[in-house]
Order: C-alpha cells, then sequence, then structure tokens
C-alpha cells in the first residue's frame, strides 16, 4: 500500500469518526457545526490527493465498481452539503428545518458508507490485495 493510501485512508477512517460523532454528540454548538463542516472538507481532500495520485500514473478507469463510487460520493457530497445548508438555516430560523437537517444527515452517512465500501471494492480490484 502506497503512503497516497495510507493517508488517504486514514483522512477517510477521520472524516467516517467525524460523521458518526455527529450523531452521537451534542447538537447545535459550535463543535456540532465545525465537525460538519469538517466531514464534507476532508472527503473534499480525499478526492483530490487520489485524483492527482492515480492520474499521474495512468488514466482513471471507468469500471462498474469505479463508476458506483463516483456515483454514491456525489449521492454523499450533495446530502451532505444539503444537511449543511440546512443545519444553517435551522440556527437562523429555529427547529423548524431540524428534521429535513437530520434526513440530509442520515441520507449523507449512508451514501458515504457506501462510496467508501465501493472504493475499497476498487482498490482490491485493482491491486488483488
Amino acid at each position: 500500500m502506497t503512503p497516497i493510501i495510507m493517508l488517504t485512508a486514514a483522512m477517510s477512517a477521520l472524516g467516517c469518526a467525524l460523521m458518526v460523532s455527529q450523531f452521537a454528540m451534542k447538537k447545535e454548538t459550535e463543535a456540532h457545526m465545525m465537525r460538519g463542516i469538517l466531514v464534507l472538507t476532508i472527503p473534499v481532500a480525499v478526492v483530490i490527493i487520489n485524483t492527482i495520485a492515480v492520474t499521474a500514473e495512468r488514466d482513471l478507469i471507468w469500471d462498474a465498481p469505479f463508476t458506483l463510487h463516483v456515483l454514491t460520493g456525489g449521492g454523499f457530497f450533495l446530502f451532505a452539503s444539503l444537511a449543511l445548508a440546512y443545519g444553517y438555516k435551522t440556527m437562523e430560523h429555529g427547529t423548524a428545518y431540524r428534521a429535513i437537517h437530520a434526513m440530509h444527515a442520515r441520507i449523507a452517512c449512508a451514501f458515504l458508507a457506501s462510496s467508501l465500501a465501493l472504493g475499497a471494492v476498487v482498490y482490491w480490484v485493482r491491486h488483488g490485495t
């Protein structure tokens, strides 16, 4: 496993831990807001690092596992962004948007888990380990 893969795997694990902590820890705090921002920005950094590392060696291979990984990753970014936006609206307007914020966060979590699992499949298909 290359140092880049190890770095992005560790960053992904951190992102997952932060995502899980969002559900487990106290809501409506500054820490909750900061974790929410990190939950969205860490995967952006992972995507950038992995894309640069892979395309420096070869072109992207758009087979089924990679395509599904990209699509579920896109779903994560969409719903995490919506959760962030509705979390902000909840701060502005009280509890009216809380349920929508929570729903988007749960959907984002499911997409994140799917994308990470598919990312592991992609790695296994490419490297066999």
